[in-house]
């Protein structure tokens, strides 16, 4: 038990996030949550360049620890590299996830330290065969007068192919003003409980492109 503190502890201190709630390298979550005493990493490089404001490129890390055997904890942040900014991490972010009906439903709170806003999700997941479909609807509060907030959803489409260790899929991301992003992605699990992924992203105007590559760790 002190081992698993101090291990809590140390990835705290040291963690560099990915969003609040990712099942990498998609950000559409799914309504799995991590096994009770059991821990999470999840780590990945992003890079976009985007018409409007430029090219940016930053790392992310987040984790995550089994509470019980419905709920789960997890803290991440991120550094930008490009364009270059003061050394240092954001703000962390702090998220709980719930499952309401085991691997099928499950809501979700997160909140970046030292801000008033905050986000809510919901996903929602079923299971077909090989293939899987992870729904979200959630809210995203700014806690900013000139930013309202905004209804949020997504959709991801997974198929594994298990011969080869293997998942592929794609997912469409908005809010309430329209279907925005769409990404396409795999995952392939490389070793035991590591997997290491890739993932292309864009917007339905043309406005914005992002290539993500990272890494997914069970212990």
């Amino acid at each position: 038990m002190a081992r698993r503190i101090i291990l809590l502890v140390v990835c705290l201190l040291a963690v560099c996030s990915v969003g609040a709630w990712a099942a990498r390298p998609f950000s559409t979550d799914d309504a799995g949550t991590v096994e009770k005493g059991k821990f999470e990493l999840e780590s990945g490089y992003e890079y976009s360049d985007v018409l409007s404001e430029g090219q940016s490129g930053l790392c992310c890390l987040g984790f995550k620890h089994g509470l019980t055997e419905k709920m789960d904890i997890g803290i991440g942040s991120t550094h930008t590299f490009v364009p270059q900014a003061a050394e240092g991490l954001s703000p962390a972010c702090l998220s709980l996830k719930f499952a309401v009906m085991q691997d099928l439903l499950a809501v979700s709170f997160a909140q970046e330290f030292g801000s008033a806003g905050y986000s809510l999700n919901s996903a929602w997941t079923k299971a077909f065969g090989p293939a899987e479909i992870d729904i979200n609807l959630g809210y995203e509060a700014t806690a900013t007068s000139d930013t309202p907030g905004s209804i949020t959803y997504g959709a991801a489409l997974i198929y594994g192919f298990e011969k080869f260790n293997i998942d592929i899929g794609c997912e469409f991301l908005g809010t309430k003003d329209g279907v925005q992003d769409w990404v396409i992605g795999a995952r392939w699990k490389a070793l035991g409980n590591l997997a290491v992924d890739l993932a292309y992203n864009g917007d339905f105007t043309g406005d914005r492109k992002k290539v993500t590559a990272g890494l997914h760790y069970e212990f």
